[in-house]
This record gives C-alpha cells, structure tokens and sequence, in this order.
C-alpha cells in the first residue's frame, strides 16, 4: 500500500506539473503574485469553513453527553485538517488524530471513536447535497450538453458510492474493520481511543438513531462548503475574472467532486489542479485561471496548516518533557 500510495503521488504530481508548463509557468506565478491581496483573503476566509465542520462536530457530541468548547473542537480540526492536506500519506491521519486529541480531553474512547465516524458520514452527505446543488445550478445555467453529461455521470459516482457505504455499515462491514485494526494495532492503545471494536459500532449504532442530531451535522458541513465557495469567488475576482457567487459555487463544487474522486491519490495532487481547471471552463474561466484557483488553494492549506502543525508538535515535546520520568 505504502509503495501504491509513493507510485500515485509521483503520478500525481507529475500531472500538477505538466498542467503548469502546459499553461505557462511565468503566467500562472504572474497572476498569483499579482492576486496577493486575494491569497490573503483566501487564507483568512477558511478560517469560516474550519469553524463550520467544527460545530457539525460539536452538534454530535453534545448529546453523546461530551460538551467540549467549540475553540477547542476547533483547533482539534484545524490540526486533523492540517494532516489530512500536508501528510497525506496517512490519508485519514488527521481523524485518527483529532480522535486522539478528543479522547485526551477526557471524553470517553468510544464516544470519541463514534463521533468521528459519524462527522466523516455526515461530511459525505453534505458533499453529495453540494455536489447536486452545483449541477442543479449548472443545468439552471444551460450548461453544454458535454458539461451537462459529465455533472450528471459524477453525481452519480458520489450518490452510488454514499450507499455503498451505508450498505456496507449495515451488513457489519466497518465491525469487521475496526476488529481487524484491532488485530494489526497495540490493542490497549485501540481500545483506549475507541473502547474496542464492539463497543464502537454499538455507539454508531446509537448515533445514526438520532435523525434530527445527523441532519443538523450535516446542515452545518453543507454551510461549510458553500463558505468554501465564497473562496473561489474571491479568487477569481483577485485574478481578473470576476464571476457570480452561484459560478462561484459550480465552480467549487465541481472541482471538489473531482478531487474526492481522486481520494486514493496523496493529497489530490494533479487531481485538484485538473479538476478545477476542467471546473473553471464551465463558467467562462481560462484554463490558466481555473489552474491558478487550485493553486492558490495549495497555498492556504501551507499558510494555515504549517502553522498548525508546528504549535501541535510544539505542544507533544511540550508535554514529553514534563511526563515524569520513573
């Protein structure tokens, strides 16, 4: 796995890299360094989206009986964000992490363990209702027939692939999982995180039982997408090519099927950047602005998740330090 996973971020960034030549090197650097003022804004802006996840976090936990203060539910994900982009050999590092983190406050393993798993089916969800909302308008927009066929096959993908996965949690699937990585890893330190694999799946259980808690988690990631989109906007109107807030929002949401599409690459990488220079053409924008867009993207998630990771290690060497040594 670890050989599939160096093979396919080689691939993929070889792909980012021809797409910039391809588009001219010397251009694209033009345009972001003369778009200074929307970086900064892009970076500050995403601060929302973070916050937003963080409550539809904090809505699940609440009646798991675990009230943590959202700044705290906010850093956790800022840092598991931060993982998930820059680290992305672990793929879903920064949800075991922020489990951790959660776990560590002193809020039992496995209710820890449940809500997790419950926010990444709830941000899944919000995805798919992005995703339609963003072929909705596109279609409303007159979309070619071609733009038209292609929004529609990846709608699909994603509303195929959502109950897939409620199937498969339903047959036992992650049980069986979750007692597999038991086997693979220390089993005290599983257990401690999740309080086992048994007791885990009971709690999820108990989570989906509560429709209304799982819909208001997924409200607030669907708001945290559609801050998201308030980035691209910003954006293009930093690169030149001002466009709608709902081009903006076609824009977003067709660049994010394409990239989660591409899951199994290390951090999206040529993937994003294909994804929202294809996005990009169905809204008017050049390929060179549609690329820039992704670009720009890569330098939030540096500027924000950097940081991020430096306090988080600073804080582990921090708390090494003061363990007494026996």
């Amino acid at each position: 796995m670890r050989i599939a996973a160096f093979l396919l971020l080689c691939l993929g960034i070889a792909v980012a890299v021809a797409l910039v030549i391809q588009q001219g090197a010397a251009d694209i650097a033009t345009l972001i360094v003369g778009a200074s003022w929307g970086v900064a804004a892009v970076i500050a802006l995403h601060l929302v989206p973070i916050l937003l996840n963080a409550l539809a976090w904090r809505s699940l936990l609440l009646p798991m009986g675990a009230n943590r203060p959202i700044l705290a539910l906010f850093w956790m994900r800022w840092v598991a964000d931060s993982v998930n982009q820059l680290l992305p050999a672990a793929q879903l590092g920064g949800e075991v992490l922020r489990g951790h983190m959660l776990a560590r406050s002193g809020v039992p393993g496995v209710t820890s363990g449940a809500s997790i798993v419950v926010d990444l089916l709830g941000g899944l969800v919000s995805l798919i209702l992005f995703i339609l909302i963003g072929g909705g308008l596109l279609m409303a927009k007159g979309a070619d027939p071609t733009a038209a066929r292609t929004a529609t096959i990846g709608m699909a993908l994603f509303v195929v692939i959502f109950f897939v996965l409620i199937a498969a949690h339903r047959a036992g699937a992650f049980l069986y999982l979750a007692r597999g990585l038991e086997r693979m890893h220390d089993g005290r330190a599983w257990r401690a995180m999740t309080g086992g694999a048994t007791a885990l799946d009971r709690a999820l259980v108990d989570a989906y039982r509560r429709p209304v808690t799982f819909l208001r988690c997924v409200l607030w990631h669907l708001a945290a997408w559609c801050a998201g989109s308030v980035q691209i906007w910003v954006t293009a109107h930093a690169l030149g090519y001002p466009i709608t807030p709902l081009e903006a929002l076609i824009v977003d949401s067709a660049g994010q099927a394409v990239r989660n599409l591409g899951f199994a690459v290390p951090g999206q990488l040529g993937v994003q950047e294909a994804g929202y220079l294809a996005a990009g053409t169905l809204v008017g924008l050049p390929s060179e602005i549609g690329l820039s867009v992704a670009l720009i993207k890569r330098i939030r998630d540096l500027a924000l998740g950097v940081p991020a990771l430096i306090a988080w290690q600073a804080i582990l060497g921090r708390r090494v330090f003061k363990r007494p040594r026996g």
